[in-house]
């Protein structure tokens, strides 16, 4: 026996919203938007002796999704990178943020979390958990999510407060 697919309603999810005068939509991600996105986030994994040994230009993520699901409702045209980059940060997020969630390419954080730190810590981890603390202090704003990654856990705090009061006391 076949079970059938119901799809529902397949029209894309179109929100519209106004900025400087000027009128946008943002458009769930169709399939082509979803794989250009999910190709982007996976070329940026850096590799070392055939493992994960980091990431690179992850700030690029939400002006490509968002490139590719705004469109300017005048000109019916695509918004560019470069009008993008002119957006409060705080837009960006907020935009990039529902375009995921509308566009069902939203990680899963908790999971992500877990496993980004058990590979951190790990003995023979390539990557410093410090160095990668201290790049994500470099990101902007709407990469809030990558910085509470990487906060150090409560154990962690207790174990650096406690290190930092007796160096020195010998």
């Amino acid at each position: 026996m076949t079970d059938e697919l119901d799809f529902g309603n397949l029209l894309l999810i179109e929100i519209p919203f106004n900025y400087r005068e000027k009128s946008y939509i943002l458009r769930e991600a169709n399939g082509f938007a979803a794989r250009q996105f999910n190709n982007s986030k996976i070329s940026r994994v850096k590799f070392q002796d055939g493992k994960a040994s980091g990431l690179r230009d992850m700030g690029d993520l939400p002006n490509i999704l968002l490139r590719l699901c705004i469109t300017d409702i005048q000109t019916g045209v695509q918004v560019t990178a470069a009008e993008i980059d002119e957006w409060p940060a705080k837009m960006v997020d907020k935009l990039y943020q529902k375009a995921l969630e509308i566009s069902g390419l939203k990680d899963d954080t908790d999971s992500t979390q877990v496993k980004l730190a058990e590979a951190l810590q790990r003995d023979d981890s390539p990557i410093s958990i410090t160095k990668l603390r201290e790049w994500s202090d470099s990101l902007p704003p709407q990469f809030k999510v990558v910085k509470d990654l990487l906060e150090p856990t409560p154990e962690e705090k207790a174990k650096n407060e406690q290190s930092s009061t007796t160096d020195g006391l010998e």
